[in-house]
């Protein structure tokens, strides 16, 4: 019987240290046997702590001679051959916050007085103005409203994308500008109030 045979018979053993040392036996030879193999994966299972870690230490060694870390796996690999040839890609809720943001700007600062100068020349009652303007203001409000969530949303899509998507700073500068909006009316609403 050579030192293998007898260190595989040795694993059954009642002993604890004759199993701690055919473990560390097998540990040191050259190649081993499936069969064997099958005995260590069992003594990995030993109710005594230092047997268990020898056969552990006996099938890291045979089971990966190369190395002890775990190649990347099919799903690792394709992700980052992804991110290496995939450009990154615009994303779409942050221009769309953006131009919401710049429409906004214009119904707020330029519709107005052109209508205004419009219905001055066609007639003097400006009701049908105040009616228009009043409308325009909730259809500011409404955009302003949808550039925030649209703008928040996008934040949020490309920080997750891992770096496959770009146009952050569409979406802060469309949220910035309706946040100054907004603070604007607040203090116009303040200012009429306050000083009437």
């Amino acid at each position: 019987m050579n030192q293998v045979e007898k260190a595989i018979s040795n694993l059954s053993s009642p002993d604890k240290n004759t199993r701690y040392v055919a473990c560390m036996e097998l540990r040191l030879a050259d190649s081993l046997p499936e069969s064997v193999i099958m005995a260590l994966e069992a003594a990995s299972n030993d109710p005594d702590p230092l047997v268990a870690d020898a056969a552990r230490l006996a099938l890291a060694i045979h089971k990966h001679p190369q190395s002890t870390e775990e190649p990347p796996s099919t799903s690792q690999e394709s992700l980052i051959q992804e991110t290496q040839e995939e450009p990154r890609k615009w994303n779409p809720l942050a221009i769309a916050s953006f131009i919401l943001c710049i429409l906004v700007y214009i119904l707020w600062f330029f519709l107005p007085g052109i209508l205004f100068v419009a219905l001055a020349v066609q007639a003097s009652d400006i009701s049908a103005y105040s009616l228009i303007e009043l409308l325009f203001g909730a259809v500011q409000f409404i955009s302003s409203l949808a550039a925030i969530v649209i703008g928040a949303v996008a934040i949020l899509q490309i920080k997750r994308s891992g770096g496959r998507q770009k146009g952050i700073g569409f979406a802060i500068a469309g949220i910035a500008f309706q946040a100054i909006i907004y603070i604007w009316l607040v203090f116009g609403w303040w200012y009429a109030n306050t000083f009437p």
